[in-house]
């Protein structure tokens, strides 16, 4: 336990948000794959049985990925709000991301602005007010804990309309938190930065292309 404790800055969720993570936790990386395999391998799986099986699994899994992308080609969620962002999202992302962007979106009503200084002629520092919000294992979502608040701080540039939170949504989970879309709106803001959209994500703008196309014709 002391030797975990001072390698705490490598583990524990607090000290590692400036890292990319596609919101995922090793936790639930294993507790994914567990329950994906569940329904095909068990312990007593003989060694004959584990390559067919594993090959159905795989083939389940690819039919469901096709599945879903038909899904996202026929189907256009609609908007929450009038948000530059979310407006953006919804025409380069895939549907399982833009649930993601628009949750988000649905919280920026919790957020309220406590002050604004600027910083620069090109930067200004605005603080925000947000409800605390848990990952529920029992629930599976992030739920809110109510009473008292918590303050954000977002440096926004004029210049690049960037912004960065201390939350640091953006930095680990790549999509960008109620907090900066809050900032966003309030500083009227119509393009959003294409720094905004990752790279790994924008993989899916061509396929997404490719996919209406195909529907279409």
């Amino acid at each position: 336990m002391a030797v975990l404790y001072k390698q705490r800055d490598m583990w524990i969720p607090a000290y590692v948000k400036h890292i990319f993570w596609a919101g995922m936790q090793t936790t639930q990386r294993v507790e994914s794959i567990n329950s994906f395999f569940d329904g095909y391998l068990k312990k007593n799986t003989r060694f004959y049985q584990f390559a067919p099986r594993y090959c159905k699994a795989m083939e389940s899994r690819a039919n469901d990925e096709r599945a879903a992308d038909v899904n996202c080609s026929r189907f256009t969620r609609p908007l929450v709000g009038e948000f530059a962002y979310e407006r953006k999202c919804h025409k380069v992302y895939m549907d399982a991301k833009f649930v993601e962007v628009q949750v988000q979106c649905t919280r920026v009503c919790y957020v309220t602005p406590v002050s604004k200084k600027d910083i620069s002629d090109v930067e200004v520092e605005h603080t925000v007010s947000d409800r605390v919000w848990i990952w529920s294992k029992f629930l599976k979502k992030e739920i809110s804990l109510g009473g008292p608040k918590r303050t954000y701080v977002v440096l926004f540039n004029k210049e690049t309309l960037f912004g960065k939170c201390d939350c640091k949504y953006f930095e680990c989970h790549g999509i960008v938190c109620r907090h900066i879309i809050k900032v966003l709106d309030m500083e009227n803001v119509v393009t959003v930065p294409a720094s905004y959209i990752m790279d790994r994500w924008r993989k899916d703008i061509q396929r997404k292309h490719t996919l209406v196309k195909g529907s279409l014709s």
